[in-house]
C-alpha cells in the first residue's frame, strides 16, 4: 500500500505540474528481467509550422548484467539543425531495480546516465532518475518517473535540470496496451523558477503491442499544454528482444 501510495502522489505532481519534449524519450520502468537483452530504434517526428519538419532517430542495445542491472548504450541523431542527419550525443545507461515488484505490485529503480554531446550540440551532461510502477487491477499500469540532470559544460553547470513523466495504461486481451502519457520539463535551478508558460508541459496519448518474432513497437504522440511546449511531436518505436 505504501508503494502505491507513493506512485499516486508522483502522478499527481506530474498532473500538477503539466512534460519534457518528448524527442525520442519513453516513459521507462523499473524492472530488470535476467538475461535481457534487446535492440530499439526509434523515430521521433515533430512538424513545424512554417519551417521544415524536424525528425530524431535514436537507436540502443541494452543486456541485464544480473537480475538487478541492465546497461545501455544509445546514440541519437536529428534533422533540426541543418536539415540533415547529424549525431548530436552518445550516452551510456545504467538500470538499477532497487525494489522487486511487492504484493500490491509496487516496484521501484533508478537508471544513471552519462550523454556526452558531439561539438556544439548541446553540454554533455550526467543524470540521476527515479522510476516507480504500480501494476494493479490485474491489466492496469501506472509509472512515475523523476529525472534530474547536472550540465558538465555551459553555463548551467550549477544547477539541476528537473522533469518528470507519468504514464497510466491498461493492456487489453488482445495484447493491445493504451495508455496517457504526460512530460514536465520544468528547467535548471541556474536559472532560477519558472513561470508554467515557460516550462514545457505535453500531454497525448500512446499504443503499444507485440509483434511475431520477439519483435515489439510502440507508437504515442504530445501535445503542447503550456506556451514552451511543441505543438505536437509523435513517435514511433520498434524493439527486438534477442
Amino acid at each position: 500500500m505504501r508503494g502505491s501510495l507513493l506512485v499516486l502522489v508522483t502522478i499527481g505532481a506530474a498532473l500538477a505540474g503539466g512534460a519534457s519534449a518528448q524527442g525520442v524519450g519513453n516513459v521507462f520502468g523499473p524492472d530488470v528481467d535476467p538475461g535481457d537483452r534487446a535492440v530499439e530504434y526509434r523515430l521521433g517526428f515533430a512538424p513545424r509550422s512554417g519551417d521544415e519538419d524536424r525528425f530524431a532517430h535514436r537507436l540502443h542495445i541494452e543486456q541485464a548484467v544480473s537480475d538487478r542491472v541492465k546497461l545501455r548504450g544509445l546514440i541519437v541523431g536529428t534533422t533540426a539543425e541543418t536539415g540533415d542527419l547529424e549525431l548530436i550525443y552518445a550516452q551510456a545507461s545504467a538500470f538499477v531495480q532497487v525494489l522487486e515488484r511487492t504484493p500490491d505490485g509496487f516496484s521501484s529503480g533508478f537508471r544513471f546516465d552519462l550523454r556526452l554531446a558531439e561539438g556544439d550540440d548541446g553540454a554533455s551532461r550526467i543524470g540521476v532518475n527515479w522510476t516507480n510502477q504500480w501494476v494493479f487491477a490485474d491489466r492496469w499500469q501506472a509509472r512515475a518517473v523523476l529525472l534530474t540532470t547536472r550540465d558538465l559544460e555551459g553555463p548551467s553547470t550549477d544547477g539541476i535540470g528537473f522533469s518528470t513523466r507519468a504514464r497510466i495504461s491498461r493492456k487489453f486481451e488482445s495484447g493491445l496496451r493504451a495508455g496517457l502519457d504526460i512530460y514536465n520539463d520544468y528547467g535548471n535551478t541556474a536559472t532560477g523558477p519558472r513561470r508554467f508558460d515557460s516550462q514545457r508541459h505535453q500531454v497525448g496519448p500512446m499504443l503499444s503491442g507485440d509483434l511475431p518474432g520477439d519483435w515489439t513497437w510502440l507508437a504515442s504522440s504530445l501535445f503542447g499544454a503550456s506556451d514552451a511546449a511543441p505543438d505536437a511531436e509523435f513517435q514511433l518505436q520498434i524493439g527486438h528482444d534477442f
